[in-house]
């Protein structure tokens, strides 16, 4: 798993690599589904840390018809997901004076 904060918006890319294609047949991932992302720091000194991604890209190695224990690896790439950001009707924008702006930034 990887996540990049590189770009406009931070990225995740994950690579699963299973013994047999069983998980295929439960929980197949797909585009527009969410991976939750939970990282706890083992004690209570620091947060945790919790994101959703939106899955924007799905890859799979070729999968055996005649084999199920077989290795089976896809790779999941996503976005941060962030409510309405591509919804036209949407606006990012701020109106009003700079000092406005600054304030509804902050």
């Amino acid at each position: 798993m990887e996540i990049s904060c590189a770009g406009f918006i931070p990225t995740i890319t994950l690579e699963i690599t299973t013994a047999n294609n069983d998980l295929l047949k439960t929980n197949v991932p797909k585009e527009g589904d969410i991976i939750a992302v939970f990282c706890s720091p083992g004690h209570g000194m620091i947060k945790s840390l919790r994101c959703d991604f939106l899955i924007t890209f799905v890859d799979s190695s070729e999968v055996s018809q005649n084999r199920l224990n077989v290795p089976y690896t896809f790779t999941i790439m996503g976005e941060l997901f962030i409510p309405n950001l591509h919804n036209a009707n949407m606006s990012f924008s701020f109106a009003g004076t700079s000092r406005d702006a600054m304030i509804d930034a902050a």
